[in-house]
């Protein structure tokens, strides 16, 4: 059975949650890659503010890039 609520002492958990969530402190971005069209999300640190992970990839977004680059060889060959 889950314990009684006169058992749980608040404060401390609540004091846990807060470093727990000071640990994992994450923001997240919204943009678009203007090259390839495509939405990024972007993932960071909120204290470093480095990037702990990107949707899509760096990599993945160069990808598009070099098929958007071709496109518009293509259309401008045409």
């Amino acid at each position: 059975p889950p314990p009684k609520l006169e058992s749980i002492d608040v404060e401390k958990t609540i004091e846990r949650l807060n470093e727990l969530s000071d640990r994992a402190r994450r923001d997240l971005h919204f943009r678009v890659d203007h090259d390839s069209g495509r939405t990024v999300i972007t993932v960071t640190n909120a204290r470093t503010a480095e990037i702990v992970r990107q949707i899509p990839a760096e990599e993945l977004l160069a990808i598009a890039r070099m098929f958007a680059d071709l496109g518009r060889l293509i259309d401008t060959e045409a």
